[in-house]
């Protein structure tokens, strides 16, 4: 149990590494509310860092975290991003079903999964490559169960491996390393 502890703290080290500050949730909040009320004009880029994104989640955002995640940080990558948290996936609710398999899958469990996105000309398309939930990685039916139990009913009706349109005038949004890049047509 306590390397377990070790292990988990060792990982997460990389990503808090950079301070959280409410600061930093202030201007990510700033920044998207630019973008959502339609405020960017044509060609113009919003950058938002690393570390004002996971300060936002930790700030502003966590109210709005399902009850059982906990720790939730994300790691920016060119295309990509990894997200970490620990889940208690008795406390995340399926709706019912899966009732075997959250009681399998425990509580208290380190997730890692890696998102990837493609974006350009007003689409993206954002699928999940790979889950880990407690070092073992899960694949196929499980992976889009899980994805599909307790991912999709948080992202209001945004549809996971399609591509859709990009909303409030975006014609780009990329993950560069380090950072989110919006981009307006």
């Amino acid at each position: 149990m306590r390397l377990r502890r070790l292990v988990l703290i060792a990982a997460a080290a990389p990503l808090m590494a950079s301070a959280l500050s409410p600061e930093a949730s202030i201007a990510a909040r700033d920044k998207f509310n630019r973008v959502v009320e339609d405020q960017m004009r044509p060609g113009e880029t919003i950058v938002i860092t690393e570390e004002e994104l996971n300060s936002y989640v930790k700030y502003d955002y966590a109210p709005s975290i399902p009850q059982g995640v906990r720790g939730l940080m994300v790691k920016i990558h060119d295309g990509s991003a990894v997200v970490q948290a620990v889940v208690d996936f008795a406390k995340v609710s399926a709706g019912g079903s899966g009732n075997f398999l959250i009681r399998m899958l425990g509580d208290n469990k380190p997730v890692i999964s890696r998102v990837i996105f493609a974006s350009s000309n007003g689409m993206v398309r954002v699928d999940v490559d790979s889950m880990q939930v407690s070092g073992t990685e899960m694949a196929g039916m499980l992976t889009t169960w899980l994805v599909n139990s307790f991912i999709a009913p948080q992202t209001d009706g945004f549809e996971l491996a399609k591509r859709v349109p990009l909303q409030h005038n975006l014609d780009q949004l990329n993950l560069e390393p380090g950072r989110i890049v919006f981009i307006a047509k």
